[in-house]
């Protein structure tokens, strides 16, 4: 006997945004599907790890953190850029932070560790889970301070039957009609790109650039990352999000949008820029694997989904099936 299908969601999904943020780490941390870590960083062991009941405060209740530059989870910025900061400015070559750099990297809402550096929101809870760790710095990718960024998840209406499960199969969406919900056989669609970096799955994304908001960026990144080009889309709201480049003086915080492509994902996508491919997936529990995507964006393409259900009055099934709600 087939077991019954159940919902994709699951009940317990939507968790409070430390408990989130804490458990994407622990998946990011733990490197890509290949359990590599992200180039240029510590693995787990590497990681630094201070348990709980031993964990040092300043006078002014600032963690203390060790400060080696040999030492494994210390990472340098190697960010490029036309005017590097001097020796001074790194976390490990002396201190405390110059105030020229303290003005540029500094948000109000953001603590001080013992050296008067930017400390993620999360950094304690990081150094002491032994699962997590902390890595010391500035950082391989991240400036100091917080970052803000923009993800975007387009849904489309269903691919008819099972065409498109295979993963990056070309399989231009389309419009699903209530008679064709109601009869079953649709599976819903969302794009996906696949990093250069880590492989990893991800909702298309990246950096707001100057003068630019965060709704424009985030379509810029749909059309730059797979070559989509779309009007508008909705906000969900910022939340802070999991990447394992984070590091104890750096923050991302990222805004999600959403939109139903409706009448447009025709569109083929083209991988571009940092994503060697981008595609319409099946959302379906295959894509819930843990590592599967990169950070927070498994999260985020829950949220999406949850999104849809909301707007067409519909249930996405563990297969990808979309399912007409029929309790009301």
């Amino acid at each position: 006997m087939t077991e019954a299908l159940q919902p994709l969601l699951p009940s317990d999904w939507r968790l409070d945004e430390k408990v989130a943020f804490l458990t994407d780490m622990r998946e990011a941390v733990q490197g890509n599907e290949q359990a590599e870590p992200y180039p240029g960083y510590p693995a787990l062991t590497g990681r630094l790890h201070i348990p709980a009941g031993e964990l040092q405060y300043d006078a002014d209740g600032r963690p203390v953190f060790p400060s080696d530059p040999s030492a494994s989870y210390t990472v340098f910025d190697h960010s490029v850029n036309e005017n590097p900061r001097s020796a001074s400015a790194f976390h490990d070559n002396g201190g405390p932070l110059p105030p020229e750099e303290a003005a540029r990297v500094f948000w109000g809402d953001m603590r001080k560790d013992s050296r008067g550096f930017p400390l993620h929101r999360y950094a304690t809870a990081m150094v002491t889970d032994p699962d997590i760790g902390l890595v010391i710095g500035p950082g391989y990718y991240y400036h100091p301070g917080k970052k803000l960024t923009v993800d975007l998840g387009v849904a489309a209406r269903g691919v008819p039957g099972k065409a498109g499960v295979n993963e990056f199969g070309v399989t231009p969406a389309t419009q699903a009609t209530s008679e064709q919900l109601a009869i079953g056989g649709l599976y819903l669609s969302i794009l996906t790109v696949r990093r250069g970096d880590t492989k990893q799955l991800a909702l298309p994304g990246g950096n707001i650039d100057k003068d630019e908001d965060a709704l424009a960026a985030a379509l810029r990144e749909a059309s730059e990352e797979a070559a989509l080009t779309f009007d508008t889309a909705i906000s969900q709201g910022k939340r802070v999000v999991a990447d394992p480049r984070l590091t104890s003086s750096t923050e991302t915080e990222s805004e999600l949008f959403v939109l139903d492509a409706g009448d447009i994902p025709a569109q083929r996508p083209v991988g571009g820029d940092d994503a060697d491919v981008a595609d319409w997936l099946v959302a379906d529990k295959k894509l819930l694997v843990p590592r599967r995507f990169f950070g927070s964006h498994r999260r985020m393409l829950l949220e999406v989904v949850n999104w849809y259900q909301n707007q067409h009055d519909v249930t996405v099934m563990e297969n990808g099936r979309i399912v007409p709600n029929t309790n009301r």
